[in-house]
């Protein structure tokens, strides 16, 4: 159920975060107890609120928790990184090498 309440509230409690998704004009924020609360920021001020330590935009709509990525996978010429939820996010190719080299710090 979505929620329409301040997502700065959310944001002070990033570990409750798995990703966030722009969509058409506004984006959605999704917790880890899959809570989803729609917000009017954009994506690009979300990100600076976030800590790039955690958290890393993959993809032109989705900033994810690096912590929860399994795997990724290539699909074609695409590829996707695989959530602990089974959640696929999409990743942009310039945006791959970086996130691979992150994940292997994290882990």
């Amino acid at each position: 159920m979505a929620n329409e309440s301040n997502p700065f509230s959310a944001i002070k409690n990033t570990e409750e975060i798995n990703y966030i998704e722009k969509c058409e004009g506004y984006t959605i924020i999704t917790m880890s107890n899959a809570e989803q609360i729609i917000s009017d920021f954009s994506l690009e001020k979300l990100e600076k609120l976030l800590p790039s330590v955690k958290f890393m935009r993959v993809h032109k709509a989705f900033i994810v928790k690096t912590s929860l990525i399994t795997e990724i996978v290539q699909i074609g010429n695409f590829h996707q990184a695989i959530l602990k939820n089974g959640k696929r996010i999409p990743i942009s190719k310039r945006k791959k090498s970086v996130l691979l080299g992150k994940i292997i710090t994290i882990k």
